[in-house]
């Protein structure tokens, strides 16, 4: 999700989500802080699932700024491949 991001908040926000998603565990939530924009946020994972023997979980985004106090926030599902690598699909 972009959720209005700027490149580098993109940046960010992707290397959160990757750290939460090679995290063991059912869940989990990494927060994010881009002080050349002023944007924070967190990837919050939901539970590992199957859907036809491929391993799925899902994700939310929130990002906040000084100029917008009240997070917004993108939902999406993410599988992995047969490399393990993980992919959206939502």
């Amino acid at each position: 999700p972009q959720l209005g991001l700027e490149s580098s908040d993109r940046k960010v926000a992707a290397e959160a989500q990757k750290q939460a998603l090679a995290t063991p565990g059912s869940g989990g939530t990494v927060r994010w802080d881009n002080p050349r924009t002023g944007r924070t946020g967190e990837v919050r994972l939901g539970p590992r699932y199957q859907v036809n023997k491929t391993e799925c979980r899902a994700l939310t985004h929130s990002v906040t700024s000084k100029d917008m106090p009240v997070p917004v926030i993108a939902r999406s599902t993410t599988c992995a491949d047969d490399k393990g690598i993980w992919r959206p699909i939502s």
